[in-house]
């Protein structure tokens, strides 16, 4: 299915679905005819992927054909993890819900652009660099965004992404001098456990591995939004590039502010 959306459809694809398929890896190839302009926003590219959610390989099986599947939330905004989140944000817009449960990774997958003499991750996510090297042998990285005027090869290449309504500020080692924010509804999430004297209906600790937190990430900015933050400070990060995707998001989330 995922080769009839494309024109060209290299080895390299082939070892990667092998080894990530189904699962949160989008593979950037020449689009084909089938795939209508504006599901690429009139860009010659389209990123294809096989997801691993039953529900959604079940919902495939049926189609029998392949869907263009954006998340579901509105532009620059968080992302949903929950059926809920996807209530709050596009209710009046869209006829229907499958709620399938809690997104199991947390959050977009990553992203690899084939179209080039050597594999780039787009976008980075819990299918690390590392792990698409072992497969391909060569990778590289990139952190530029695109050119003015130029169709986005994936979505999360624009400095402000997967934003919740509150300012959003990183916080570094000495985080928790920022606690004392006065005249603003400030929210924490953090890996470390709150201060006993802190409102710990405001404090979210979330699991101290990459898989944990991710998982949690978005559900937790939502929970945010949806509880009138207008000011969440979030712990720095270890510093290990297991990381790297989840510190991107941050990053995104906080640009606006």
């Amino acid at each position: 299915m995922a080769r009839s959306c494309v024109s060209a459809w290299p080895s390299a694809a082939d070892r990667l679905a092998e080894a990530f398929w189904p699962g949160p890896l989008s593979i950037v190839l020449p689009k084909a005819d089938l795939v209508p302009d504006i599901v690429t926003a009139g860009g010659e590219t389209v990123a294809v992927r096989c997801p691993a959610h039953p529900v959604m390989l079940a919902v495939l099986s049926r189609c029998g054909f392949p869907l263009a599947a954006p998340s579901a939330n509105l532009s620059n905004r968080v992302s949903p993890t929950r059926a809920r989140h996807v209530a709050e944000q596009l209710a009046d817009r869209i006829p229907m819900i499958l709620d399938g449960g809690a997104c199991e990774v947390g959050i977009e997958s990553t992203v690899v652009d084939l179209t080039g003499e050597i594999a780039t991750v787009l976008r980075p996510g819990m299918v690390s660099p590392e792990q698409i090297r072992d497969v391909l042998g060569e990778v590289r990285t990139t952190a530029a965004g695109p050119r003015s005027g130029d169709a986005l090869k994936s979505p999360g290449q624009l400095p402000l992404h997967y934003s919740p309504k509150a300012r959003v500020i990183l916080a570094g080692e000495d985080w928790k001098k920022s606690l004392g924010q006065s005249g603003t509804k400030a929210f924490i999430i953090s890996i470390e456990p709150p201060p006993a004297d802190f409102d710990l209906e405001n404090w979210h600790q979330l699991p101290a591995s990459p898989d944990g937190y991710a998982r949690s990430l978005y559900d937790t900015l939502n929970q945010c939004d949806q509880t009138g933050a207008e000011l969440i400070l979030i712990q720095s990060l270890p510093s290990g590039a297991e990381w790297d995707a989840i510190r991107d998001r941050l990053s995104r989330a906080a640009s606006g502010s």
